[in-house]
């Protein structure tokens, strides 16, 4: 595989630096206090306000699906559709809980609180919350350890919302019509974590890709997937470590996250 640090680097920008309009020193006061706050520029180069008008864009999007889903539960009488409509209930509600916590990270406002934790209980928690997504998508996700019960000192929270932005970001790689066979697997050393990688083997990736782009085959992927790749590397920087993507030589990736 090609180490492609760039290719998380750009996932992660939506706008330039340049792009973004910067206020004049003022006079100080609310107003100016206020314009600051809004001129300031997040892990993905966009204004902050503008990933909050997102956050509460795609929030308001997930209400809708859930309010539509739960009304063809309680109309619908065929079993598969019942079942799709559960599904899409229970997909929504983790993307809206988890897109919460996404912006709290990314704004800071999360409380860091580590404590000994299974490992196995980790990936456990990141398969079973994204299960309904995977179905939806035709996708599998699979978990991996060595270990399942070692303990390791981590923000469980944190670290599980790290993973999964690694995950959706993987699942966007996927067309409407494709589903994706996804496995996390960590390595430990000496009871720390090390690695944790989220890996595709269905996709081909181009490492020179514009993750701007419209065309899957150069930067398949949205908004979603720019806002988990931006997570995943808070996370690990959080965690004192980095992410760096991996694209294969024919096809595959991988987004690797390595602790110190």
């Amino acid at each position: 595989m090609r180490a492609d640090a760039h290719y998380v680097d750009q996932l992660t920008t939506s706008r330039r630096p340049a792009d973004v309009a910067r206020i004049d020193p003022g006079p100080s006061g609310p107003a100016s206090r206020q314009e600051s706050r809004r001129d300031q520029i997040d892990a993905a180069g966009e204004p902050r306000y503008r990933r909050s008008d997102r956050v509460l864009a795609q929030l308001s999007e997930n209400i809708a699906t859930i309010q539509s889903a739960a009304a063809l539960v309680a109309s619908e009488s065929s079993p598969i559709a019942r079942r799709i409509s559960v599904d899409l209930i229970r997909a929504h509600a983790w993307r809206a809980g988890w897109l919460f916590r996404a912006h709290q990270l990314l704004d800071g406002l999360h409380r860091m609180q580590e404590r000994p934790r299974p490992i196995g209980a980790i990936l456990g928690q990141v398969r079973e919350s994204l299960a309904p997504e995977c179905r939806l998508t035709n996708s599998s996700l699979t978990v991996r350890c060595a270990d399942w019960n070692a303990e390791v000192d981590v923000d469980e929270e944190m670290l599980v919302a790290g993973i999964a932005g690694g995950v959706l970001a993987t699942l966007e790689l996927a067309g409407p019509a494709d589903g994706l066979d996804i496995e996390v697997a960590a390595t430990l050393a000496n009871g720390e974590l090390r690695t944790v990688e989220v890996t595709q083997n269905n996709v081909r990736v181009s490492s020179t890709a514009d993750v701007r782009s419209g065309d899957r085959t150069e930067r398949p992927g949205n908004w979603t997937a720019s806002l988990g790749a931006t997570v995943a590397k808070s996370v690990a920087h959080l965690s004192g470590g980095e992410v760096v993507f991996l694209a294969g030589d024919k096809r595959g990736s991988t987004v690797r996250f390595s602790f110190r």
